[in-house]
């Protein structure tokens, strides 16, 4: 819904029902007990909570999708850096 703007859409792309998502989302404003989106004529915009959580949930799923790919063999996308200093520095 963050992305698409439109519970229909978002139903759709999750190949779920709309009121199922609605339900979701009510029940994760419930649990924080701050409002995600505010409708902005036919769309659903996210609120600056809506915004701060969605910036969570994408760095979470970041992770899982990299603790995956480390576990599998992958780097996904990550670089090991290694940096030394000598004691005079």
């Amino acid at each position: 819904v963050a992305k698409l703007g439109h519970l229909t859409r978002a139903a759709e792309e999750l190949h779920t029902s709309q009121s199922a998502v609605s339900a979701q989302i009510r029940q994760l404003e419930q649990r924080i007990g701050e409002e995600l989106f505010s409708r902005e004529g036919r769309r659903l915009v996210l609120t600056d909570s809506g915004h701060l959580v969605l910036a969570y949930a994408d760095n979470i799923f970041g992770l899982g999708q990299e603790m995956l790919g480390r576990l599998q063999g992958r780097s996904a996308g990550v670089t090991r850096l290694r940096v030394g200093s000598v004691a005079t520095l």
